[in-house]
């Protein structure tokens, strides 16, 4: 599964249920805009990547429900220090993948178990705290 967002309107998956996708899940917004993805979990099939360039913050998975990637994790964020990062209960089991977020306010990443070869926030900032709560890292 395939979704551009080219616009600045909010954008919500996995809203009001929990999907399964059997194939890869790919997500590239170049237009500013609040993102929610995962919103309700999921279980991926295969690999997850987004790519974010734009102003909005985003939020990926729910801590109220574990969202699980058959495949590789990759995502790649660039947006403002005003916006908001956030990454809840993820769990991938195929090692590779990257988690790189750049200029953010201070992320909330929590629960997940990630398989990665590379993990960095860069340039985080504002007036609130960083939080990093029982997260398992394994660096491929």
């Amino acid at each position: 599964m395939l979704i551009e967002i080219f616009g600045s309107a909010p954008v919500y998956t996995s809203y009001s249920g929990k999907p399964t996708i059997t194939g890869n899940y790919t997500v590239n917004r170049t237009g500013a805009g609040g993102t929610s993805l995962l919103g309700n979990a999921a279980t991926i099939g295969g690999n997850f990547s987004c790519t974010k360039t734009a102003n909005g913050g985003i939020g990926i998975g729910t801590l109220s429900s574990k969202t699980t990637v058959g495949g590789t994790f990759n995502i790649n964020i660039t947006q403002s220090l005003s916006d908001d990062f956030t990454l809840h209960r993820v769990q991938n089991s195929v090692n590779g993948g990257s988690v790189i977020v750049n200029t953010t306010k201070a992320p909330s990443i929590q629960q997940d178990t990630l398989l990665v070869n590379n993990f960095q926030v860069n340039g985080y900032g504002g007036g609130e705290y960083c939080s990093f709560s029982t997260i398992k890292l394994q660096e491929t």
